[in-house]
């Protein structure tokens, strides 16, 4: 991807985040996000151990990330657009 490229996926998320995204979750990603932001160096400098799966030969890649947090992510925000008839339909009872 180019830098235009990112930039406009930088944006579209942050779109998404602040439209889709149920406020207590986006405030948990927030502070996880500032967590890891803080602690960069630290995380960057500590040794990296294999995992389970690394052991057993498995490499990561941008794929197994995309997996693992965008796809998340977007189950996170919803980013579905179509909106439920159940809720804006009063119960008769």
């Amino acid at each position: 991807m180019g830098n235009k490229e990112i930039e406009n996926e930088f944006y579209h998320f942050k779109e998404m985040f602040e439209q889709k995204g149920k406020p207590k979750e986006r405030a948990e990603i927030l502070a996880l996000a500032s967590q890891i932001f803080a602690l960069r160096e630290t995380i960057l400098r500590s040794e990296q151990k294999p995992d389970f799966y690394e052991q057993q030969g498995f490499k990561y890649n941008e794929s197994t990330f995309d997996d693992l947090f965008v796809k998340k992510f977007k189950d996170v925000i919803d980013v579905s657009t179509e909106s439920s008839e159940d809720e804006d339909e009063p119960v008769d009872g």
